[in-house]
């Protein structure tokens, strides 16, 4: 073969990789596995002369063609791959810490005391929250508040050094503890729960999901299980699990690690619990209504309805889930009337959801206090 020809056919096989994209934006050959986590394409414009002349129109045709060009979702699984693998580099909103866990910024910016609310503020929503406390002891019920675990928190020696370089403030979970203790509300901080598990129990957190793992989750469901049998005195369904291991992941143990759209994922080794709760007809199961953000799903997955005969979710006081069933939105839902009849009120936020918690203790404290 001439030294021409193999000019010719490195020519070719390189037009014809140029030009790949170039023919599947405009004839979608070939379908690529959509990007995981949250992204918003450019959209596509119009032409006018106006746009044209003021470059708005070219600005954002530019950006269209660029967030739809053909076989964008694997070119870019292939640069994050390889800023991965070779460089630590992550292309999401996780962070990398050390040995390959991952984080949010916006749990460590609540480990280290960054969103704090303010002292005015937490003792505000604290009298308020006595307040509903004391209501519902009146009446026989149980009004709780549960920190779910963050893992800043319980996992502080995997941070990266460099957010740790800086001066600390208190935080939000702290001053409210604080508060708690000085006041008598009831609460369950899960961040201390953990933290002792974690030196026997190895996935109560996965080195790629921000969440409790599905395992953590269950010694949750177990820990709800043991404070209803001992705040009420009362024999809860007997709990038992068995447990499987397997290297892939199941619900949101790698929420973040799917974000890094990576070639090749991470490698983990993930545990899984096969969960029994065996109910006796003669053993107390009593109702709840919990409050709170997305660990709260993950209770839901381990089957925490199981320790109830009725319950009900709100996340973040938006909507309203009955015994797993969506409702509607919590304006057109007759809240007031589930707390009225429920014998346990679980408010349950991580830490960096905390600013969270006045929506809902706001709004029950005014219908209360008109009582």
């Amino acid at each position: 073969m001439t030294g021409e020809k193999k000019k010719k056919i490195l020519f070719g096989l390189v037009f014809t990789l140029l030009s790949m994209p170039l023919v599947q934006y405009n004839l979608n050959l070939l379908k690529s596995m959509e990007l995981k986590g949250y992204y918003q394409s450019a959209q596509d414009t119009t032409f006018t002369k106006q746009a044209w002349w003021s470059g708005g129109y070219q600005e954002q045709k530019t950006k269209y063609i660029n967030d739809n060009v053909g076989f964008r979702p694997d070119l870019v699984r292939i640069s994050h791959q390889v800023d991965f693998s070779l460089f630590n580099m992550v292309h999401s909103n996780g962070i990398l810490g050390k040995e390959q866990y991952l984080f949010y910024k916006e749990y460590i910016d609540a480990y280290l005391g960054r969103d704090f609310l303010g002292y005015k503020e937490i003792a505000d929503i604290s009298s308020k929250m006595k307040y509903l406390h004391d209501v519902f002891k009146a009446r026989n019920k149980k009004f709780v508040m549960v920190f779910a675990p963050s893992k800043a928190d319980c996992l502080p020696e995997y941070l990266p050094e460099h957010p740790l370089d800086t001066i600390t403030g208190p935080t939000n979970r702290e001053v409210y503890k604080r508060y708690f203790d000085s006041l008598g509300i009831a609460y369950i901080d899960f961040n201390e729960v953990f933290s002792e598990l974690k030196k026997t129990k190895k996935m109560v957190f996965s080195k790629q999901g921000i969440h409790w793992t599905v395992y953590g989750a269950t010694f949750a469901i177990d820990s709800f299980a043991n404070y209803i049998a001992r705040e009420s005195n009362i024999a809860m369904p007997d709990f038992e699990y068995t447990l499987s291991q397997t290297d892939v992941p199941r619900s949101a143990d790698n929420d973040i690690g799917a974000s890094l759209n990576l070639i090749t994922p991470m490698k983990e080794s993930f545990i899984y619990p096969t969960i029994s709760i065996r109910n006796d007809s003669t053993k107390n199961k009593p109702s709840a209504v919990y409050v709170g953000d997305s660990f709260m799903w993950l209770l839901i997955e381990d089957s925490i309805g199981r320790l109830h005969n009725h319950w009900e979710f709100w996340p973040y006081f938006v909507d309203a889930h009955r015994d797993g069933q969506y409702q509607s939105d919590i304006n057109s839902y007759n809240w007031k009337g589930s707390l009225d009849n429920a014998d346990y009120v679980f408010i349950l936020y991580t830490c960096p959801n905390l600013d969270e918690l006045p929506k809902f203790i706001n709004r029950a404290y005014e219908a209360y206090k008109k009582e």
